[in-house]
């Protein structure tokens, strides 16, 4: 079985304040899939380059119960301040950026600033493979920051 999704007419629906819906429905469609016994948990890989290095992150990060191996490739991982890197600012139009107004719905699924500690939390995250490259528009050192903290906890 496939899922599918149609995108609404209004663009803004994926974006800004409304971002958080992407990485729902993302998680509903392996939720589905496990629920009608197409597969498990533990089969399920995720797979995401760029914006979908982020779904990939911020899903793993929200929902690490759903996932049994998780690929994010030059994701945007800090999105407090990914607009003062390279080319992020041209992006803020898509995720907003870390003022007043739009802090509080960033904070919430940044994958930098989400990461949870599998001891306290009770929880145990998939295998994880962080992928970036040297000419990427993402800053490299973000991911590998997320790596890290990944591994310390």
């Amino acid at each position: 079985d496939v899922l599918c999704a149609e995108f609404p007419d209004e663009p803004k629906w994926m974006g800004g304040a409304e971002k958080q819906n992407c990485f729902e429905d993302f998680q509903c469609g392996a939720q589905y899939l496990i629920n009608q016994g197409h597969s498990s948990a533990e089969k399920i890989t995720i797979n995401g380059g760029l914006n979908g290095g982020l779904l990939v992150a911020a899903c793993t990060n929200q929902r690490p119960d759903l996932f049994g191996c998780a690929i994010a490739r030059v994701g945007v991982m800090d999105m407090l301040r990914f607009h003062k890197f390279t080319i992020g600012h041209a992006w803020t139009t898509d995720y907003g950026c870390s003022d007043k107004e739009h802090f509080e719905w960033l904070v919430k699924y940044s994958p930098l600033h989400n990461i949870k500690v599998p001891e306290k939390d009770e929880i145990q995250y998939p295998s994880m493979l962080l992928l970036t490259k040297p000419t990427a528009k993402v800053i490299e050192e973000v991911s590998d920051m997320f790596a890290f903290i990944s591994q310390c906890l």
